[in-house]
């Protein structure tokens, strides 16, 4: 009977400590893409106010729907179907994680990730105009 209850012990422990072991891997995950977000969140602001700071109108960056409806929001706004997002009179620069088609970086904003440790950044794209033929 005593092998039976230190056995019953030692299974105890093993679950107790396997459950302590996955709940703080889940915590330091859930900490590190909670820093990466806001890190990147961080670093998605200052690219259009740097682009408006250098004399680009509001309504010429395409910043996300947060930054669009923060300096462009309006209740009569008649969404145009070629335009990529809410609030968008003309998308001459997009603010973007990567290279998009159509478009050149003009500035890059790094900012550090935790979880793939690496480093990552949101560019700055400018549109290319269509060469004439």
């Amino acid at each position: 009977m005593n092998e039976a209850r230190s056995e019953s012990i030692r299974v105890l422990r093993c679950r107790g400590a396997l459950s302590l072991a996955l709940v703080v891997s889940y915590a330091a995950v859930s900490v590190a893409a909670t820093h990466d977000y806001l890190a990147w969140n961080r670093t998605r602001w200052i690219a259009p106010g740097t682009l408006m700071q250098s004399g680009v109108s509001p309504n010429q960056i395409e910043g996300g729907y947060e930054s669009n409806g923060w300096y462009l929001s309006n209740l009569k706004y008649k969404r145009v179907r070629k335009k990529i997002g809410w609030w968008v009179d003309d998308d001459e620069y997009i603010i973007a994680s990567g290279l998009l088609s159509g478009y050149r970086e003009v500035q890059r904003f790094d900012f550090q990730r935790w979880l793939p440790l690496a480093d990552a950044s949101v560019v700055v794209l400018h549109r290319v105009e269509p060469e004439a033929h």
